[in-house]
């Protein structure tokens, strides 16, 4: 059995680490200490097509498969979680969600905004009705 990346995985994966190592590492430690989103790296990201891998061509994705996406994934997560959780969204759904959140990630747009804010939302109200009974 070769447990061996195919040359296009392995490109990829030298692609993610490249890009981490250049564009991520030098700031992450600053951006996250001041609670700072990185849309400018969430762009290029988007324009380089990490996010597109899992989804079809046809719904404008790179249709790399998952794990390209997995080592993309990997690769951004050695240096920086929160960048990686902004990438890890929307390669499921019916035809008109994948086309959305295809053309989302292009853009580099966060492709689980909407949900984390509104599961924010709900923490936040929880937390604030605990801390008030326990007093």
């Amino acid at each position: 059995m070769n447990l061996e990346f195919n040359e296009e995985v392995t490109a990829i994966q030298k692609m993610a680490r490249k890009f981490a190592q250049n564009e991520i590492l030098p700031r992450v430690a600053e951006d996250e200490e001041n609670h700072r989103f990185q849309k400018d790296i969430i762009n290029k990201m988007g324009e380089i097509g990490f996010f597109g891998c899992p989804i079809p061509e046809e719904y404008g994705g790179s249709n790399l498969g998952f794990l390209a996406h997995t080592v993309v994934t990997e690769e951004i997560s050695k240096i920086s979680g929160s960048i990686r959780a902004a990438g890890t969204c929307g390669s499921a759904g019916n035809c008109s969600r994948k086309t959305m959140y295809s053309r989302r990630a292009r853009r580099g747009w966060p492709l689980c905004s909407k949900v984390r804010a509104r599961s924010n939302r709900a923490r936040a109200a929880r937390a604030a009705e605990l801390s008030a009974s326990s007093r």
